[in-house]
């Protein structure tokens, strides 16, 4: 996260003991076994665990709209960039052999193209790294997906270079999973990094570490529900639309999980 939103929970111990009471509160919620205590996550189903990942997701972003989380969001740039620079790079790549990325980003002369485009990517953002709350949230995602794309397997010709196989293994993104995996990435950095602010000094916490793991499953759902929702609207090319729509469905998760409160 940029400086922002971050300073202003950790120079709040206050709104970081909310914080971990919600995720207590919610964590506590779950089924119990006899005797009063809660049963280990593992032990939940799916549905339950993603009710209690909804729960707690829902409890810190209230705590976080304290600190205008909402509007920082809004206002955040850096996420509508870094998933143009994604989705230009996959346009390339499906429709174009991926000539032009290869030539703008030298990527012939790298050691790797993921390497090399998470390079480009710094040199995107790093001037909204101390301004915009979410940048380095929005890099962490992207850089997520082109590590991912590394891994993924194409059938390629001998005389291929290394740039033009990474072309080709990012063109087996159809437009819309890598708007998901983006979202998905995004919401799941930048709930871990919250998570982890309320115990810095103790990272293997097991509060913190179920916490994390609830909020994960919950940036699955978030980024599915986001996604079939502007299909439906027929709005996948609109950048605005989307950020917009995360915003809402993370409003919708907090809203719920002050009624349930």
């Amino acid at each position: 996260m940029g400086t922002q939103f971050s300073s202003r929970l950790r120079k709040s111990p206050r709104k970081l003991e909310r914080i971990r009471d919600s995720i207590e509160s919610s964590l506590s919620g779950t089924p119990r076994k006899p005797g009063g205590r809660a049963r280990d996550l593992e032990l939940l189903s799916s549905a339950e665990q993603l009710k209690v990942g909804r729960l707690t997701v829902g409890g810190i972003l209230n705590v976080a709209e304290d600190s205008d989380f909402f509007d920082l969001l809004s206002e955040s740039k850096t996420f509508e960039a870094v998933l143009v620079f994604l989705r230009g790079l996959l346009n390339d790549a499906s429709a174009f052999g991926f000539q032009e990325s290869i030539e703008r980003y030298k990527l012939e002369e790298a050691s790797t193209p993921s390497a090399a485009l998470s390079s480009a990517l710094r040199e995107l953002t790093k001037d909204n790294k101390s301004k915009d709350s979410f940048s380095v949230a929005a890099s962490s995602a992207a850089m997520s997906i082109l590590a991912q794309t590394a891994g993924r397997s194409v059938t390629s010709k001998p005389e291929d270079s290394q740039a033009r196989i990474f072309g080709k293994r990012l063109a087996t993104f159809s437009l819309a999973g890598l708007t998901n995996q983006y979202i998905e990435n995004f919401m799941t950095e930048l709930l871990s990094k919250i998570i982890a602010m309320v115990n810095p000094d103790n990272p293997a916490d097991k509060l913190i570490q179920d916490a994390i793991k609830v909020s994960g499953k919950t940036s699955k759902q978030i980024a599915k529900a986001v996604v079939k929702r502007i299909e439906q609207n027929e709005k996948l090319g609109d950048i605005e639309y989307i950020h917009h729509a995360v915003i809402d469905e993370l409003k919708q998760i907090a809203a719920a999980a002050t009624k349930s409160a």
